[in-house]
């Protein structure tokens, strides 16, 4: 559970960047080079990830999807990242697979800020993709969500609701390029990914942890039907070795 903790909002902020395209004028479209680079940055302000994330980030956008969709107001994409942690010298390798949506609105490349960011996913310990997900629970721990708001720098994280994966469908995998070196103990070892779509909804309550907006946000249930890239990672990881039981 440790571990889990350790590694969630990392490889959440990996397998959002896998698919980060969108545009700055309304939900839904793509993303040039530069405004690929400012939404890394707004979502990372948003605290959508952490810079543990960053050797994970960079090999993940070779997975990316020239286009996001539309859900409700935000512009949205899906994304689902199977990872196997490799710890060396220990036993303790872990398969995780996380199947999560993340949403902004009004991307401002010059300012690289998002007015709003939301996210939402569930966790499973198998060895592959599913398909579908039935109401993973968010207070039991199997799922997780947050919101962001720039006006009053407030962030948001979930501490009750569910995420649903109705279907997700997706063509044939291909290896990533370019794959980074090992950067702060961590080392990307292989890298796939493949495109497709993902379908499905979610809904949460949530307490503020920073900024000065009311204390609590809620998201009623919202449905999904957006643009989505599958991404395997073998991840090898001295640093998390070096957390684990602290």
């Amino acid at each position: 559970m440790l571990l889990r903790k350790v590694l969630l909002t990392a490889l959440v902020g990996a397998s959002a960047l896998a698919a980060a395209c969108g545009d700055d004028s309304g939900p839904g479209g793509e993303l040039d080079e530069e405004e690929q680079a400012a939404l890394l940055v707004a979502l990372a302000e948003a605290g959508v990830f952490t810079n543990l994330a960053t050797p994970l980030a960079f090999g993940a956008q070779f997975g990316q999807s020239p286009e996001v969709g539309e859900m409700g107001d935000f512009s949205a994409f899906g994304n689902q990242l199977l990872v196997t942690l490799d710890f060396p010298g220990t036993e303790d390798d872990e398969t995780l697979v996380f199947s999560s949506i993340t949403g902004f609105t009004n991307l401002d490349a010059g300012a690289s800020t998002v007015d709003n960011a939301i996210f939402a996913g569930a966790i499973s310990s198998t060895s592959s993709f599913p398909n579908s997900i039935d109401e993973a629970s968010i207070d039991q721990g199997d799922a997780f969500g947050g919101y962001y708001e720039r006006s009053t720098t407030s962030r948001y994280i979930a501490n009750d609701g569910q995420f649903s994966l109705t279907s997700a469908t997706f063509g044939s995998t291909e290896d990533c390029e370019n794959v980074p070196p090992e950067t702060n103990g961590i080392e990307i070892t292989s890298c796939t990914f493949s495109t497709g779509t993902m379908n499905g909804d979610f809904d949460f309550s949530s307490q503020r942890i920073a900024g000065s907006g009311v204390q609590t946000f809620t998201q009623p249930n919202l449905a999904y039907s957006v643009p989505a890239v599958r991404l395997t990672l073998t991840v090898q990881s001295d640093i998390v070795v070096n957390l684990r039981g602290k």
